[in-house]
C-alpha cells in the first residue's frame, strides 16, 4: 500500500514537473512573441518615419515652385556676382513681390524683390553687397545644414516619441513627434542661423563691399523703423527690435555691422602688402627647412 502511495506519489511529482515546465516554456515563448512583435513596430516605425522625412528632405532641396512666373532675370547682376565669386553659374533674379526681401534658395541661384530696390532706394554697389551675402549663404552650404537639421531631428524625435508612449497608436505617434520637432527645429534656426548671417555677412565684406552692405542694412533698418515705430521712442523702437531679433535668425543691424567692419579690418590686413610680405617670408622658412 505504502509503496503504491509512493509510487502514484512520484508519476503526480513529475507530471506536474512536466507541467511546470511546459507552463514556462510558454510563458518564455509568449514574451518572446510580444518582444518580437514590439521590436517589428519599431522596425515599421522606424522605416516609415525615415521615409517620410527623406522625402521632405528631398523636397526642401529643391528650389520653391512656382518662382519662374514672377522672376526676372537680371543678367548683369549675374555677371558682376559670378565674376566676383569665380562661379559663372549664378544667376541673380528680381522676384515680384510686395515685400523687402533677398534669399538664396540652396543653388547658386539668388533672389531680390522688386520692393527692396524701390522702397530701401538702394544703389547698384549695394545691390551687389546684398547679392554677395545671399551668395555667401550657399558658399556655406547653410541650407543643407538646416535642411540636413530638420530631417535628423524629424527622425530622432517621433521615435522617441514612440517609445516613451508605447499605448498611443503609430500615426499619433508620427504627428505629435513631428509637431515637437517643429518646434525644436524653430529654437536651432535661431541658434544655427544668427552665425550663419554673420559668415554671408562677412563673406561680402571679405570680397570688398562691407561698406555697401553696411549702408544697405542701415537703409533697411531705416525702412523697418518707419513701418513698426511710428508712434514709439527711439530707445522703446530699439528695445522692440532687440526683443524681436531674439526670436529670429537674423541678428540686430548694429550687430551685423560690429561684425562687418571687424571682417573689413581682417580682409584689409589680409590684402595688405605687409601681409603679402609676411607670407612670402614665411614661405620662405618653411622652404629652408624642407631642404
Amino acid at each position: 500500500m505504502n509503496s503504491k502511495i509512493s509510487k502514484d506519489y512520484i508519476e503526480g511529482s513529475e507530471i506536474d514537473k512536466f507541467i511546470h515546465e511546459d507552463k514556462e516554456l510558454y510563458e518564455n515563448l509568449t514574451a518572446l512573441k510580444e518582444t518580437s512583435e514590439i521590436n517589428a513596430d519599431r522596425i515599421s516605425f522606424a522605416m516609415i518615419t525615415i521615409i517620410v522625412n527623406i522625402i521632405q528632405f528631398l523636397l526642401r532641396c529643391k528650389p520653391p515652385v512656382g518662382l519662374e512666373a514672377y522672376r526676372i532675370l537680371d543678367k548683369k547682376m549675374s555677371n558682376i556676382i559670378g565674376n566676383l565669386v569665380n562661379d559663372m553659374s549664378v544667376r541673380v533674379y528680381m522676384f515680384k513681390a510686395d515685400v523687402v526681401n533677398a534669399f538664396n534658395v540652396g543653388t547658386s541661384e539668388i533672389y531680390y524683390t522688386d520692393k527692396l530696390v524701390k522702397e530701401l532706394r538702394i544703389t547698384e554697389a549695394e545691390l551687389i553687397s546684398v547679392c554677395l551675402h545671399e551668395y555667401g549663404h550657399y558658399a556655406g552650404g547653410h541650407m543643407k545644414t538646416i535642411n540636413i537639421t530638420n530631417t535628423a531631428t524629424g527622425i530622432v524625435i517621433p521615435i522617441l516619441i514612440r517609445e516613451v508612449t508605447r499605448n498611443m497608436q503609430s500615426i499619433y505617434s508620427l504627428i505629435v513627434g513631428k509637431i515637437i520637432a517643429a518646434m525644436v527645429n524653430s529654437y536651432l534656426r535661431i541658434i544655427i542661423g544668427k552665425p550663419q548671417e554673420y559668415f554671408s555677412d562677412s563673406y561680402a565684406a571679405k570680397k570688398g563691399y562691407g561698406p555697401q552692405l553696411i549702408s544697405a542694412l542701415k537703409k533697411l533698418d531705416l525702412y523697418v523703423r518707419k513701418i513698426h515705430c511710428k508712434d514709439k521712442s527711439v530707445s522703446e523702437c530699439d528695445r522692440m527690435i532687440e526683443d524681436a531679433s531674439k526670436y529670429d535668425e537674423h541678428p540686430t543691424v548694429k550687430l551685423r555691422v560690429d561684425n562687418i567692419l571687424q571682417s573689413s579690418k581682417i580682409a584689409s590686413l589680409i590684402n595688405s602688402k605687409r601681409f603679402g610680405l609676411l607670407v612670402r617670408f614665411l614661405d620662405r622658412i618653411k622652404g629652408f627647412f624642407r631642404s
